[in-house]
């Protein structure tokens, strides 16, 4: 799966060696459960290798006012983004890739 993410004048192309779905949908139900306990969020972790994603974890948590993070150390990036659990796990994707365009 290849993503271009980026402004109009930097964007790249991040490739996934992996499913980002499939990580998403792992911790979905924990998400619907923390719906309602205040503002789910995912953090997450990312690790690239020659231009692809090839490590992709994700943790739900729940804060009481919305939060973004995105922080780049070499080839490791961690990240906060605010979910809307009605937008499902296509919206958290899309929520996630425009984070990483501040990449």
């Amino acid at each position: 799966m290849n993503t271009i993410v980026g402004t109009e004048n930097k964007g790249y192309l991040l490739k996934w060696r992996l499913n980002p779905f499939e990580g998403l949908y792992r911790v979905w139900p924990t998400m619907v459960k923390l719906h309602g306990a205040g503002k789910v969020h995912l953090t997450g972790t990312l690790r690239t290798s020659l231009g692809e994603i090839v490590d992709f974890e994700l943790v739900p948590v729940s804060f009481e006012a919305e939060r973004k993070l995105l922080l780049h150390d070499g080839d490791d990036v961690l990240f906060i983004v605010p979910v809307d659990i009605n937008e499902g796990v296509e919206g958290a994707y899309l929520r996630i890739l425009n984070v990483l365009r501040g990449l």
